[in-house]
């Protein structure tokens, strides 16, 4: 084999372990960018989560304040702020 034949098998060789590490590095940024969005889309219905604990928590503190009420809400409103304060801080 000729000198001119190993550098040119040489290059496709570091060619197609280029190609392979290309891939596998696009590969792994996708991978992470899916990741990524996963985590932004929990994150966003966290904030959907703690909104609508802040929206109830607040009507039971009103209805609780006012002292109105039948006496079953009176009574769910009373364990669902105790719950509500005991889980999650409202800033």
């Amino acid at each position: 084999m000729s000198t001119k034949t190993k550098i040119y098998i040489g290059l496709a060789v570091a060619g197609v372990i280029l190609l392979g590490l290309g891939y596998w590095w696009i590969s792994s940024l996708m991978n992470q960018a899916a990741e990524g969005q996963v985590m932004s889309d929990k994150a966003a219905q966290y904030d959907v989560l703690l909104n609508d604990i802040d929206v109830e928590r607040d009507r039971c503190e009103k209805l609780i304040s006012q002292q109105e009420g039948e006496f079953g809400d009176f009574e769910y409103c009373k364990q669902y702020v105790e719950w509500a304060n005991s889980v999650y801080v409202k800033y």
